[in-house]
């Protein structure tokens, strides 16, 4: 019986370590997959979309828009106080191209995604490599901006990661 019994231990733990694994596989692939649609809406330049894929801090989140169209209003608003801003962050996401997102490296409810794009503007085309820090909220993993309660500094952190350093 004893034996019997050690058996079983042995065959639920190797089950549980199994499910255990899956989880993990999971949830590093969603993750990549929810890095990859950031990048997407990005290069689209799709800003009602974004508030779909962008989670701020939660003092931040008060103050959000419910709405993804009011969200994507204050933001092009935003980004139009500066036409230079305006103009440099249209060229820099219009010349996005070849997006690639390596393996995520899950920790609890955060993950790193290793990804990289070619950025080509007037002629001169690099590589970058960076990470997209996702954050998994609701069983739904999106662009981690929570590292500040100021919504620019954030959003200025998190595309520095994800873009990263060129690399020729």
């Amino acid at each position: 019986m004893k034996k019997a019994i050690t058996i079983l231990s042995l065959i639920l733990t190797l089950a549980f370590a199994a499910n255990a694994q899956k989880t993990a596989n999971t949830d590093a692939a969603d993750a990549a997959a929810a890095a990859l649609k950031v990048y997407q809406t990005l290069q689209k330049q799709d800003w009602a979309g974004l508030f779909y894929v962008v989670s701020f801090s939660p003092a931040v989140q008060k103050l959000m828009p419910g709405d993804p169209s009011e969200f994507a209003r204050q933001f092009v608003n935003g980004l139009n106080e500066n036409p230079e801003d305006a103009a440099a962050t249209r060229k820099l996401f219009d010349g996005m191209s070849e997006i690639r997102v390596g393996t995520a490296v899950v920790t609890g409810n955060k993950a790193a995604v290793p990804a990289s794009c070619r950025i080509t503007i007037e002629g001169n085309s690099l590589v970058f490599n960076g990470t997209a820090n996702m954050i998994k909220l609701g069983g739904v993993w999106r662009w981690d901006m929570t590292s500040s309660d100021d919504p620019a500094a954030a959003t200025e952190t998190a595309l520095n990661a994800l873009l990263g350093m060129p690399m020729n």
